[in-house]
């Protein structure tokens, strides 16, 4: 190791200066309170910085509550307006359906009782109108009352005496076809035909010897026949057979029906 030497020491100095320690002390207080200051800057930047984002967070975060809590009110408000206008709507169909189904029930006993009446009147004109038709054909035809006899007879079952009632006006024709009517049915015993001017021309009422009665009137044919179509009647058409105690025959113009000897020589002359 070189030794340093005086010359050189001189050297060395030549430039040197006396530091001032008090001057350091100062320089290093002055540097500390530049640090401290600085440091507060910073500190107060930070802390505007932080205030600043807190401000604007608060901000941002209540702007998206409201946000959110208007999104959730209005969903919130649609769904509980749907559900209230789903109730709403239900309630008004259900009173709709309520006024339609009386409406309906009253529309249909209206209908109904609209065709019962309907039908009774076009059963009633047709019953007008058949004995309208029914009495003409009687006066155009005298025969009439022949066929009602031979109905008459073909209802028979048991052997019988019969007493036929017919109008004055068809007691000739009645007369003349009574024989030929015993001979095709075997029931009748013996028949004779009387007169009564209650009956209606081309029809007969005849009586059994056991009291029954076999209406076969027109007009009692035609009034079965109404009640067999409206709805109301639970009789049928055609003859009815009823069972009745015995009865003279007080408006017989001919012998009584029990002279048959007399009868039957009557008919069989006639």
């Amino acid at each position: 190791m070189g030794l340093i030497k005086r010359a050189d020491i001189e050297d060395y100095t030549r430039d040197a200066y006396v530091m001032d320690l008090t001057d350091l002390e100062k320089r290093g207080r002055a540097v500390v309170d530049a640090a401290n200051a600085e440091a507060q800057s910073i500190l107060r930047l930070a802390n505007a910085k932080r205030k600043q984002l807190i401000a604007s967070a608060e901000k941002e975060g209540y702007q998206k509550g409201h946000h959110d809590g208007y999104e959730q009110g209005y969903i919130d408000g649609v769904v509980n307006g749907v559900e209230d206008a789903k109730k709403d709507r239900s309630e008004m169909l259900d009173q709709l359906m309520e006024i339609w189904t009386s409406q309906l029930d009253a529309f249909e006993n209206q209908r109904d009782a609209m065709l019962e009446q309907a039908r009774t009147q076009v059963v009633e004109l047709g019953a007008l109108i058949a004995q309208r038709v029914t009495k003409r054909i009687v006066e155009l035809d005298p025969t009439v009352v022949i066929k009602q006899m031979e109905s008459v007879l073909s209802n028979i079952t048991e052997s019988t005496r019969l007493v036929i009632a017919v109008h004055p006006d068809d007691i000739g024709m009645a007369q003349e076809a009574l024989p030929k009517l015993i001979e095709r049915f075997a029931t009748c015993e013996h028949a004779q035909v009387v007169t009564d001017a209650t009956i209606e021309q081309g029809s007969c009422v005849t009586r059994t010897a056991t009291g029954g009665v076999i209406d076969a009137s027109i007009s009692t044919q035609l009034d079965r026949i109404i009640d067999a179509l409206l709805p109301h009647s639970a009789n049928g058409a055609g003859l009815e057979i009823t069972d009745a105690p015995a009865e003279e025959d007080t408006g017989s113009q001919d012998n009584d029906v029990n002279n048959d000897a007399n009868n039957d020589a009557k008919e069989d002359a006639a």
